[in-house]
């Protein structure tokens, strides 16, 4: 309904929070259903195991939730072939009405934009079968004004909110045979990219582009086989991520290129993911190569680092709303990286990878001596885990959902 596409997102901007009942104790308050006794209870909550899979919804009279009979517990993070894409077209001032493709592939003219001057701009988000039978889209909203915002740093036409959403339940009506059933574990992972082509040799924009949304089964993006598994981090010492007012806070297609040599040298190295200082100082933290930072202090706040070259990630002040519900206080604020020596416990967060733990953080020492080598570990992840369970049962809809982030799509109206 249009009352439900207007819903305020989390994350631009981030809202304060209304205390709910239950939120001085920390309590997940349950659906009415009232068949987990207690998100804190529940048997899968501490060991990781596979959750009991709910009876797949039905989509019209031959396709299922889950369907594509998939190993649904053993999904990697990866692209898996499905049925459709949905593509919208832009020309003229205007974006067409969209069409569906079977095929995924997209013709473009040599002297696009998005092939020479890299004018392309992302978004991921996942949709899930909740316990209820639903099937949702988790935040899309913000999803949606975060890619308005990047595409127009790179004079790419927006995508109306409402556009946004009609392509994203497309794509995930269109595939819902691979969307992972309740209980695997695994999601569906949604890609809207807008991208300028056609010919045009001048650095301005040709007049047109595509806004197209895939969707493809997904499992955890660092490997684990029961519960959360940490990873270690090396800080990046001979590369910036991003300059000071360049594209950093914008989800575009050149700030990850320039990752994967990072990344690469990182796994040579016996690491897990990169980790990124300020570029004009290198003393505060940034973000990860594949997501943001959070940490836990050893009085117990959450801090997250604040500056204009993070990318402000939805999962986040998902992850926020969610700390301070708990009673956790919550600091948004520059943090140096003396001061995440001293964390207690840390953490990737982002679309992929909700919250990871990490087991180290480590900085090799300079080579002009300014420093030496640097390593903090962590003993364990109980705050980050107790985070993680809330919000993938927010995610799967086993606990109320008082700011609206589950947009449901109703598979029956085809």
């Amino acid at each position: 309904t249009a009352a439900t596409r207007r819903r305020q997102p989390v994350g631009f901007p981030m809202l304060r929070l209304k205390r709910a009942p239950w939120a001085a104790t920390g309590e997940a308050r349950l659906l009415r259903r009232g068949s987990v006794p207690g998100l804190q209870h529940a048997p899968w909550a501490a060991t990781g195991a596979v959750r009991p899979l709910a009876t797949p919804a039905p989509v019209g009279s031959t396709r299922v939730v889950g369907g594509a009979n998939l190993d649904w517990g053993r999904l990697p993070f990866n692209y898996t072939q499905t049925a459709s894409v949905v593509r919208y077209e832009y020309e003229n001032g205007a974006w067409d009405a969209g069409t569906e493709h079977a095929d995924p592939h997209v013709k473009v003219h040599l002297l696009s934009h998005v092939i020479n001057f890299g004018q392309s701009c992302f978004e991921g988000l996942k949709a899930f079968h909740t316990a209820d039978g639903r099937i949702v889209v988790f935040n899309p909203a913000c999803n949606a004004r975060r890619l308005q915002s990047s595409a127009r740093r790179l004079a790419l036409p927006e995508v109306p909110e409402d556009v946004f959403l009609e392509a994203v339940e497309r794509a995930v009506r269109a595939n819902i045979e691979y969307l992972p059933p309740y209980g695997s574990h695994g999601a569906m992972y949604v890609r809207p990219v807008v991208f300028g082509h056609g010919a045009e040799m001048q650095l301005r924009f040709s007049g047109r582009a595509t806004f197209a949304v895939s969707a493809t089964p997904v499992g955890p993006f660092f490997p684990r086989e029961a519960g959360l598994k940490p990873v270690r981090a090396l800080v990046v010492t001979d590369y910036d991520r991003a300059a000071t007012r360049g594209t950093g806070s914008y989800k575009v297609g050149g700030n990850y290129a320039p990752d994967m040599i990072v990344s690469e040298r990182t796994r040579e190295r016996g690491y897990d993911v990169s980790l990124f200082l300020d570029s004009a100082t290198q003393s505060y933290v940034d973000e990860f190569s594949v997501a943001n930072f959070v940490g836990i202090t050893r009085n117990g706040t959450l801090v997250t680092p604040k500056s204009a070259s993070i990318l402000p990630s939805c999962t986040k002040y998902v992850v926020m709303r969610v700390a301070e519900r708990l009673g956790i206080r919550v600091e948004e604020r520059p943090l140096p990286w003396r001061e995440a020596l001293t964390l207690s416990e840390a953490a990737a967060c982002g679309t992929a990878v909700v919250l990871n733990p990490m087991a180290s953080l480590t900085r090799p020492a300079d080579a002009a001596g300014r420093w030496g080598d640097e390593e903090v570990r962590f003993d364990g992840h109980e705050t980050i885990q107790r985070l993680y369970d809330h919000v993938v049962a927010l995610q799967l809809g086993e606990v109320d959902d008082p700011d609206g982030l589950l947009h449901e799509v109703h598979c029956d109206e085809r």
